[in-house]
């Protein structure tokens, strides 16, 4: 069990069983288990009926209840509801593990940056949220706001997608500085060839230096024309 929680990340707290139905045959136990997975709690209920005939033993769930914040972390709803209603309690723990994994590289990603450049990065939803946006103290009303959602579907399969946001002052367009329109695909083509940290890593450094917006954006564009 201690290595168990040390490779996942999860952590079970408290855990109680009551016996519904017992006999030679069939026995019926209600089980509640309360944990974390690395800063996300959850509370499991379900029951779990066993049948013994002269050959093997077989165990199935009924009943299951997932109570998290799902509503906070919008795109686990989806996902619970369905492990809910297929009763996969593998299923929910091995992909409730890689959820957290990225929603905590998610997090330790934004403090990393908020520290490292605190002039130019914004977290207004603190550590926890989706997005952090980028200004330029040199350019009132620019903004880069940087989307990183984790798509979980009904699988449990587990996908950190980005996306680039941006908001740019009508002086700036007029002296144009730079293809703003063509930023967002710039940006995922430097997410492809860079990955995450480094393509964030680069915007941020092209957002608080105004002379290198319209190099590195172009330079992006090239990027994009060598991979396809």
């Amino acid at each position: 069990m201690s290595f168990l929680m040390k490779f996942t990340g999860i952590h079970f707290t408290s855990h109680s069983k009551k016996t519904l139905e017992k006999n030679e045959n069939r026995t019926v136990q209600k089980h509640r288990l309360s944990g974390n997975c690395h800063s996300l709690p959850f509370q499991l209920e379900f029951q779990l009926l066993e049948t013994q005939n002269k050959e093997n033993v077989s165990a199935v769930i009924t009943d299951f209840n997932i109570r998290m914040e799902s509503e906070e972390y919008s795109d686990l709803s989806k996902f619970v509801s369905s492990t809910e209603k297929h009763g996969n309690l593998l299923l929910f723990f091995r992909s409730l593990s890689s959820y957290a994994e990225w929603y905590e590289h998610r997090r330790c990603t934004f403090l990393h940056f908020k520290a490292k450049y605190p002039d130019i990065v914004a977290l207004p939803e603190g550590q926890l949220g989706d997005y952090m946006i980028l200004r330029n103290p040199k350019l009132p009303g620019f903004e880069l706001m940087i989307v990183w959602k984790i798509h979980i579907d009904e699988e449990g399969r587990t996908t950190p997608v980005l996306d680039l946001l941006t908001k740019v002052p009508e002086q700036v367009l007029e002296r144009k500085m730079a293809p703003f329109e063509n930023a967002p695909t710039c940006f995922r083509s430097m997410l492809l060839l860079f990955g995450i940290e480094t393509a964030i890593e680069n915007l941020i450094k092209v957002a608080g230096l105004e002379k290198s917006i319209p190099a590195l954006l172009t330079r992006g564009s090239n990027f994009k024309s060598s991979f396809n």
